[in-house]
């Protein structure tokens, strides 16, 4: 090879390697001079844009050929002499944290004249195990063989833009695999909060850790897709405390989970420690998860259910119990109803069952059930779910997620000696909505409500929100409660009409209580009775007003409150029983900033917020990032935020070692009375003008 040449390999894209010189036993050549391999390079025959692997970071392609399988890989061995003779060529791929496995050997045959240059062209089976390799070459020159370890390795991910992979995608693959940004639903179904989440699956250490997550399976796991998303679902938290996160909430020395606004920085703390990073809820392990997976090649997208069921003792029942005076008896229970959770769709093809359950696959990385010796739950196919198929001798936990979103909720009546008695069955109270982000034709992030993916639509509307015994069903209720900020008075409004021919008198209790986002009840803080009289065809309405005084202060994190009305119609004693949950709106922070940057110009950042309570905020800090334009920032006011006043922080920076596109900056707020506010905007970086 010219020196030309050569120099102009060195500096290929990423899609190049070489290899430093590594231990070679040389070998006697024909003229008696000694034979040696001076260097290997590895070159992919796609560019990286073609092998849409040219997003992944300078530093995470240093030292590492990042490829997908069923793409070819040229390998060119520079020998210390020219070689006239036949000659084999054998690359084999050696598993990065296993390295006396040997695992696949490829072989080309060869006739060189006079030539310096050996080549070997490696076409990838589209079911090669994905993983990070070291490489042996060996070179064959009339019965010698010439052996060169590499200190460089090989990166396989899936390709989801090959028909012949298993988690080939037919469309909407850039959305699902190359979106580094992208929405998290939270809140209720009545008030859907998105959290804009910064996935940075290109960023550096983020593939590090996926392929260090997968390290520990064996080749046939990672030939497969199922085994892979098994293997990383099942590392994201575990109860070991070996896994990327641990579950749990704010501690000293620890991070909140409403703290968190991406990925990134968790996976790389997560890469230099080796050690859990606390702490995450099920939002951050959704967002990690779809991290890693992107990262792999695998196309994900995470989705929200709001009012989903969890720990219940009876698969497909929630209790609540209540005693005789109206209030739910939390104590007496552990089944529960979160007011959202979050999990993971991956696209894949079910080699493993029947074609029917290809497509979308439930993965949940919130460690609930346990399955195969793992915490996790995953691959489901939201097929089986939708039609209550189960394959309990798989492990995948069908079933868990089946009572997830088909459970009935019944309402035991708490009698003398804590006996249960059964009062009322609510068929719609689980699983009222379950939705995604996606995009419009235009590119812009829409709502997509996917309940019907999981369940059958209903055939026919229900009269009420409950069901009832037929024979009394002249009355019907319904509860409302439009949503209003924090800092404003709420006002829960019970509906009773009377569709009977006869006079009905109702008697209703409605309880009050602050709860997190998993439905606990942390406490009750209002209360109120009242008895009406309504005539035949006639409607009444009952309004519980609560003023911002009565909540202030006594509110988790994500402002969130459960309603339990109780209604009893006294001649026919028809029972209405109904938990409603309740969110707040949450202010957000202003994010000013320029439309336009230039490449080796200047940012400059301006976040403002505007204190909504009628206390004083301290401890305000600001967290802002956008990705390789802004690693994450945090920025803090150390004086008083009185009532109603503005608070800003400002930022200015140099535009640099970031290439040019589209970002989104993301900001959060916290503070000793008021956390989990966030904003966004976005921007465009390009390069000058000539």
């Amino acid at each position: 090879m010219s020196a030309e040449l050569l120099e102009r390999r060195r500096s290929c894209s990423p899609h190049t390697l070489h290899t430093s010189p590594g231990k070679t036993r040389p070998i006697l050549h024909s003229s008696f001079t000694a034979l040696e391999i001076e260097e290997v390079v590895f070159t992919c025959t796609q560019s990286p844009a073609d092998n849409h692997t040219n997003l992944f970071t300078p530093q995470a392609c240093h030292h590492t050929l990042i490829t997908r399988r069923g793409n070819t890989i040229v390998l060119q061995v520079l020998t210390s002499a020219p070689v006239s003779a036949p000659y084999v060529v054998s690359l084999t791929f050696v598993p990065y944290h296993r390295p006396r496995e040997r695992f696949a050997q490829f072989r080309a045959r060869g006739v060189a004249k006079d030539s310096r240059e050996l080549w070997l062209s490696i076409g990838l089976p589209s079911n090669f195990p994905v993983g990070r390799y070291h490489t042996s070459v060996s070179v064959c020159v009339k019965g010698d063989t010439l052996t060169h370890y590499s200190k460089q390795s090989i990166a396989v991910l899936f390709d989801p833009w090959n028909q012949e992979d298993e988690c080939y995608v037919p469309e909407g693959v850039d959305d699902y695999v190359l979106s580094d940004v992208g929405d998290i639903l939270r809140g209720t179904a009545l008030n859907k909060t998105p959290l804009k989440w910064e996935y940075g699956q290109f960023e550096d250490h983020v593939l590090d850790v996926a392929l260090y997550l997968i390290s520990s399976l064996s080749a046939q796991e990672c030939r497969s897709s199922v085994g892979v998303a098994r293997g990383v679902v099942s590392r994201i938290v575990t109860r070991d405390h070996t896994g990327v996160l641990l579950k749990g909430g704010g501690a000293t020395g620890a991070t909140h989970p409403c703290r968190w606004n991406g990925s990134t920085v968790i996976l790389q703390k997560y890469h230099r420690t080796k050690t859990p990073v606390r702490y995450g809820q099920c939002w951050v392990f959704a967002g990690v998860a779809v991290s890693l997976f992107r990262a792999l090649g695998i196309a994900t997208r995470p989705v929200t259910c709001f009012n989903a069921a969890h720990y219940t003792a009876h698969p497909g029942v929630v209790e609540r119990p209540f005693t005789r005076q109206g209030e739910l008896a939390q104590d007496l229970n552990t089944d529960q109803i979160w007011l959202y959770h979050v999990w993971v769709e991956g696209w894949m093809t079910r080699r493993d069952l029947s074609p029917d359950y290809n497509g979308w696959q439930v993965l949940d990385p919130t460690p609930q059930d346990k399955q195969s010796g793992h915490y996790r739950i995953g691959p489901v196919p939201v097929q089986a779910v939708k039609h209550k198929k189960s394959f309990p001798k798989r492990g995948f936990g069908c079933e868990y997620v089946i009572s997830e979103v088909a459970a009935v909720t019944k309402y035991l009546r708490i009698g003398p000696r804590l006996t249960k008695t059964l009062a009322h069955v609510s068929k719609d109270e689980v699983a009222t909505e379950i939705v995604t982000m996606g995009t419009d034709k235009t590119g812009a992030a829409m709502l997509l409500d996917i309940s019907n993916n999981y369940r059958e639509p209903p055939t026919r509307p229900h009269p009420h929100p409950s069901h009832f015994p037929p024979q009394s069903r002249d009355c019907s209720f319904s509860v409302s409660c439009e949503s209003v900020r924090l800092g404003e008075s709420v006002t829960l409004v019970t509906s009773i009409a009377n569709n009977g021919a006869l006079q009905r008198t109702v008697d209703g209790r409605v309880v009050c209580h602050v709860v997190d986002y998993t439905g606990h009840v942390m406490r009750r803080f209002a209360s109120m009775t009242f008895t009406g009289v309504v005539a035949p065809g006639q409607s009444a309405c009952v309004s519980l007003p609560l003023a911002s005084k009565q909540y202030q202060g006594l509110l988790a994190e994500q402002a969130m409150m459960l309603f339990f009305v109780a209604v009893k119609v006294r001649e026919n004693q028809q029972l209405y029983l109904k938990t409603q949950p309740y969110q707040l709106t949450l202010p957000s922070i202003a994010v000013e900033a320029p439309d336009c940057v230039l490449v080796g110009g200047s940012l400059r950042v301006r976040l403002v917020f505007r204190n909504i309570l009628p206390s004083s905020l301290t401890r305000v800090l600001f967290l802002v990032q956008a990705g390789r334009l802004l690693p994450q920032r945090e920025l803090s006011s150390k004086r008083l935020v009185l009532p109603g006043e503005l608070v800003s922080v400002e930022l200015s920076l140099p535009v640099v070692a970031c290439p040019p596109g589209h970002y989104t900056l993301t900001a959060s707020m916290h503070s000793d009375k008021l956390t989990d506010i966030h904003g966004h905007t976005t921007l465009l970086v390009t390069e000058p003008a000539d």
